[in-house]
């Protein structure tokens, strides 16, 4: 039987979570399930436009509280598209919130995190779905501008986040599109490419049909480059054919190496693994400069244009299937790189 102490301590209702500034009291209180936050309505208008416009309405009816301390009150109130909004409707006070059917803890984190951004605090990222949780709040509250611009530092400090990327990347995609973040964007850009054999954009044909065309084109191109690369190995192996009759000179080693070492770069199915055959090629081809053109298009298939994983070797360990050559100019985003407010 669990103690009083531990039963009181179930039952007890958290210290309400408080963002302000320094010279400023807050004036705004609202209830996130059953989290309580107490905000400051100066920063909370600057930032999210949602605020500005309902705290300050030019006509119709204005939040109130309650309470002599605060000007407004918040309550949940579920939504069916949405799952649950902010609303200043006293009703909502006693809304039966059981019916909710995600995660309250991962809601009440989004909401921290996205309060985080719009008051300039630090804050962390646990994984794809977190960013996708808080930029959906951003997108109702009319905040991702601000988002977008704290998730700079947010990055780097999100180790598990950026690992997570590889794991979600078209999640990670959508939601770099919503905030027009180049660098997440881009990243999530790489990884939905992959694994080559079966990438993970294709599933956005239907839903993203927009990043899904872009996503096909970049696989298109490096597929053809692939195509290139076997034509001119086939050409080399032609042109110092066996018998030496013909040519006067036996297949080159660089064509009996990538013969030899197929069964390396075969899956279990028995289906070549092309980023672990490209690598394979480099090793072949190491730095003989009569093979410059094959050079080239190896150099080409194997760049790596990550910037938060720099390390990463393709056709290496957990990247054997991974292409990560794929670069997006500004020009190419989806979006209108010079619009400052989205």
């Amino acid at each position: 039987m669990a103690s009083p102490a531990a039963k009181k301590q179930k039952t007890s209702p958290d210290p309400p979570i408080i963002f302000t500034t320094a010279r400023q009291k807050p004036d705004v209180r609202m209830f996130v399930f059953n989290q309580e936050f107490h905000v400051y309505s100066g920063v909370l208008k600057m930032n999210a436009a949602f605020f500005e416009t309902m705290l300050e309405p030019s006509g119709g009816m204005k939040p109130r509280s309650t309470s002599p301390l605060f000007k407004s009150d918040w309550f949940t109130a579920l939504d069916a598209d949405l799952g649950w909004v902010l609303s200043f409707d006293h009703k909502c006070k006693h809304e039966n919130l059981s019916t909710f059917k995600g995660s309250v803890m991962s809601e009440q984190r989004a909401f921290i995190n996205l309060l985080s951004a719009i008051f300039s605090r630090e804050y962390e990222l646990a994984d794809a779905n977190e960013l996708k949780s808080m930029t959906n709040l951003a997108d109702y509250y009319r905040a991702l501008p601000i988002v977008s611009y704290s998730l700079s530092g947010t990055i780097y400090s999100s180790p598990g986040f950026i690992t997570s990327i590889g794991y979600d990347p078209c999640t990670i995609l959508i939601s770099a599109s919503k905030l027009r973040h180049k660098l997440l964007f881009r990243e999530g850009f790489i990884s939905a490419l992959g694994p080559w054999s079966k990438p993970r954009y294709r599933k956005l044909k239907h839903s993203h049909p927009e990043l899904f065309k872009l996503a096909d084109a970049a696989y298109k191109t490096v597929d053809a480059k692939i195509s290139k690369l076997t034509r001119e190995l086939f050409q080399i192996a032609a042109d110092n054919s066996i018998p030496p009759k013909k040519k006067g000179k036996a297949c080159p080693k660089l064509v009996q190496d990538v013969i030899s070492s197929s069964y390396e770069y075969v899956d279990k199915e028995g289906k070549i693994l092309w980023p672990m055959f490209v690598e394979n090629c480099k090793h072949c081809v190491h730095c003989d400069t009569s093979y410059q053109p094959l050079l080239t298009l190896l150099g080409e298939l194997l760049q790596n244009e990550s910037v938060l994983n720099k390390k990463a070797v393709v056709g290496e360990n957990c990247f054997e299937d991974q292409f990560m050559c794929f670069a997006l100019s500004d020009a190419e985003l989806p979006w209108d790189t010079t619009q400052i407010d989205f």
